[in-house]
């Protein structure tokens, strides 16, 4: 999903009127907060890009899905595309605590629903949409999780820490993480051992797995680094970003987020 919206920029810089990354820590209850939603605005390398996500939640504190706008200029999939919407929904059995499925569709676009398997372990291990084409298989080594399916050659994330620390994906090269020490506010600890994969996967364009937002990011298939900045708000949960081009020292990726109350 990618997404652009003229004055996001200047919205967004000036959040930045609280504590940063440079300061003060998060105090302990900052990584227990609920996203509420969440704004992005990327400038490239190759995309204009614009979306809001709204998050979902149950009577019971489940994560059930997300609704998003968004905007996307991106040069090597559709310039000039208009604007869009994308729901993730997340459905469970009675009481569980782990989705039994989930559908991810776009206005434009439909995606059947996925049925979700476990292990013993609760780790999603296998992605049944309604067409076997589009069946993915995930696999768990030490430290790193892969999956492949008939239209994905194989792609794996590696974790270290409770972080992903690198992501290969087989068509546009790696991608490498540097982290902070703030949380982040994608993070779902519920879910973030088990069917996180297949949400990154699938769906979402944000890190659910992840306990930290990260301080630097190379993608080694766009020859880019990117080095971020965060800001606090009094209860140290971090209520923006933005992420800077290290060669030429220009803002390119700016976020926002708000918290339920």
């Amino acid at each position: 999903m990618k997404y652009i919206i003229p004055g996001m920029l200047c919205m967004l810089l000036a959040l930045s009127c609280t504590r940063t990354n440079e300061q003060t820590a998060p105090t302990p209850n900052a990584s227990t907060a609920v996203l509420d939603s969440a704004y992005f605005y990327s400038t490239g390398p190759k995309e204009i890009v614009y979306s809001a996500t709204r998050f979902n939640y149950d009577a019971q504190g489940r994560f059930t899905g997300t609704y998003a706008t968004f905007t996307d200029s991106t040069i090597d999939h559709h310039l000039g595309a208009p604007a869009d919407t994308g729901t993730l929904v997340l459905s469970y059995n009675g009481m569980d605590a782990l989705p039994a499925t989930y559908q991810y569709q776009e206005q434009k676009n439909y995606f059947p629903p996925s049925l979700l398997s476990y292990d013993n372990q609760n780790r999603v291990i296998l992605d049944s949409p309604v067409n076997p084409i589009y069946t993915v298989h995930f696999t768990y080594g030490n430290s790193y999780v892969s999956w492949t399916g008939n239209y994905i050659a194989g792609d794996t994330i590696f974790i270290d820490n409770h972080n992903i620390s690198r992501y290969f994906d087989y068509f546009e090269g790696q991608t490498t993480y540097s982290y902070s020490s703030y949380p982040n506010p994608y993070y779902l600890p519920k879910l973030a051992g088990n069917v996180g994969i297949a949400l990154v996967n699938n769906g979402t364009s944000f890190d659910l797995i992840s306990k930290n937002l990260f301080s630097k990011k190379v993608h080694s298939g766009y020859s880019k680094t990117y080095n971020y900045n965060w800001t606090l708000n009094a209860n140290g949960q971090v209520v923006s970003g933005i992420g800077t081009d290290q060669d030429t020292g220009q803002p390119v990726e700016y976020y926002q987020f708000v918290y339920k109350k």
